[in-house]
């Protein structure tokens, strides 16, 4: 008598899982889509968005896609140091050093590779005393933004204190990281 239950494959560390899902978390790296991925690896469309989400509440499917998404990282050479090193550029650049004057920009070849990576777009327009240059830079704003969310740094909130009497006192403010330790430049005081 032979027994037609669908036999688990094991793949790696993972645990046991089906062809469908091995290849839904393939798919559900492509576009992080549970639904789409569902359909690409085979299941019913009708059905799709159901078994999506039902695929990413099991544990032995988020660790795999997990397994994935570090080889990926890997693979690709991505790193959490690679990526605050490219927002470091991007936040700490200062455009200064890509101009010889305030009207001349320097010679391309003169600019570093660090300086490069954080040029968004140059759009040349010709007009009527020759060719205008335009200079985009990547957001020095939200390279900061996204630096300080990595690294745990909570800008200081502003507080106002005073005594019963109405009198301003004096505040201590410094900038505590996550690891605990101050910045020695945030040390600031107010008040008299």
């Amino acid at each position: 008598m032979e027994n037609n239950v669908k036999r688990p494959v094991i793949i790696g560390k993972s645990g046991n899982l089906t062809g469908k899902e091995e290849r839904f978390c393939y798919e559900y790296l492509l576009d992080l889509n549970a639904t789409k991925a569902a359909i690409r690896a085979g299941y019913s469309v009708k059905s799709a968005r159901y078994i999506g989400y039902q695929n990413l509440t099991k544990l032995h499917i988020q660790r795999r896609i997990a397994d994935l998404r570090a080889d990926l990282a890997k693979a690709a050479g991505i790193s959490a140091l690679r990526i605050v090193m490219e927002l470091k550029k991007i936040a700490f650049l200062n455009t200064g050093d890509l101009r010889i004057n305030w009207t001349t920009l320097a010679d391309w070849d003169s600019l570093t590779d660090d300086q490069k990576s954080c040029i968004q777009e140059i759009t040349t327009t010709p007009g009527k005393f020759g060719a205008s240059i335009s200079v985009k830079f990547y957001n020095k704003q939200e390279a900061l933004k996204a630096l300080a969310n990595i690294l745990g740094i909570k800008a200081p909130v502003r507080t106002e204190v005073t005594s019963k009497d109405g009198e301003a006192k004096t505040i201590f403010l410094e900038v505590i990281d996550r690891t605990g330790q101050v910045d020695p430049e945030s040390k600031k005081v107010f008040g008299t």
